[in-house]
């Protein structure tokens, strides 16, 4: 399992730093993040359509990302959403998600 040593927002290039123990660093911009909540409300809203329940568009202002023991990292947004849970493996794979650097 992938461990980290810090994990910070950078605000202003809207990306989350992740330095990883090996020495690498991750970026992912809060917008994947946000789109990738794997709490169970935000799973909802990546399946099927219901079109009864109203869909609110997600806010992508990172208010601050707290450690959950030694195995994962809580985002809360700027709407006040915190449910989701990022384990480091986690976190690599949306890492994998942005597009290389031009």
């Amino acid at each position: 399992m992938p461990k980290s040593n810090s994990v910070r927002p950078d605000v202003d290039r809207q990306m989350l730093i992740v330095k990883w123990k090996d020495g690498t660093t991750s970026e992912i911009a809060f917008k994947t993040l946000r789109d990738n909540c794997p709490c169970a409300e935000c799973a909802e809203l990546h399946g099927p359509a219901d079109p009864l329940r109203l869909k609110l568009a997600p806010n992508y202002t990172l208010e601050g990302v707290e450690y959950i023991g030694n195995y994962a990292v809580q985002p809360r947004w700027g709407d006040g959403h915190n449910a989701g849970l990022y384990s480091w493996n986690y976190l690599r794979e949306l890492a994998g998600l942005m597009p290389a650097p031009q």
